[in-house]
């Protein structure tokens, strides 16, 4: 008797899971080419180098003084006194770690500037999904960072992509 019920049971588990199955819509984006590739991903990312070109020319303007500030203290060294080489090179001491605090703050501040411009991105992007996901009825939408295998027919990055030029 056990056995007739377990199997029934498993009959009609199978059944159950088979028709919900059915109506399950699975869909992939892959969020860093959608960055990567759409018209909103590549405007940003010519907005964040342009704001900041300067301060990269500033930060290459001050290794140059700085090179030449070493060269020129190499080349004079035999003519300089014990006291003007001490002062020699405490000032590029003082340079090199000013330089280091320099380029440190800027890459603080570029990393801040791209996450900020990666999160207003992202935002757009999922609810570019969002609307997608809706008007195809999808039970699901996965990046592709998470999963294993999928096929083209349910990737609809090109989608989003071309949601983004909108």
């Amino acid at each position: 008797m056990k056995k007739y019920l377990l199997v029934a049971a498993a009959f009609a588990l199978t059944i159950f899971s088979t028709a919900y199955a059915a109506d399950v819509k699975i869909g992939i984006v892959d969020i860093k080419k959608v960055i990567h590739e759409s018209k909103a991903g590549k405007s940003a990312r010519a907005l964040f180098q342009k704001e900041f070109e300067g301060k990269r020319q500033q930060i290459a303007s001050r290794e140059e003084f700085i090179a030449k500030l070493e060269k020129s203290y190499k080349e004079n060294i035999s003519k300089y006194s014990a006291k003007e080489r001490a002062e020699k090179e405490e000032q590029l001491k003082k340079e090199a770690k000013e330089l280091r605090r320099v380029k440190d703050d800027f890459a603080e501040e570029l990393k801040k500037k791209e996450n900020e411009l990666t999160i207003r991105l992202l935002r757009d992007i999922h609810g570019i999904v969002k609307k997608i996901s809706d008007e195809g009825k999808y039970t699901v939408i996965l990046e592709t960072g998470s999963v294993v295998y999928f096929t083209d027919a349910i990737n609809i990055t090109s989608k989003v992509i071309d949601r983004l030029k909108k």
